[in-house]
């Protein structure tokens, strides 16, 4: 699996079921809920490669 597929698996359990499951206000804007993930990795791939534990949540909204 490569850079890419890994970004775009990503998306797909990000920002893409947001969509498909129709929920309104996702997305960084001032006024929506927000969960917040802090991983010690450069990017993604980095976190899904070294399989990164989180090092602080967030979480809002239920």
């Amino acid at each position: 699996m490569g850079y890419g597929q890994i970004n775009d698996g990503l998306n797909l359990i990000t920002i893409h079921s947001a969509k498909t499951l129709h929920l309104q206000d996702y997305g960084l804007s001032v006024g929506n809920a927000a969960n917040l993930v802090i991983l010690p990795a450069e990017n993604g791939f980095d976190a899904v490669r070294r399989q990164t534990p989180a090092v602080t949540r967030f979480a809002t909204g239920g």
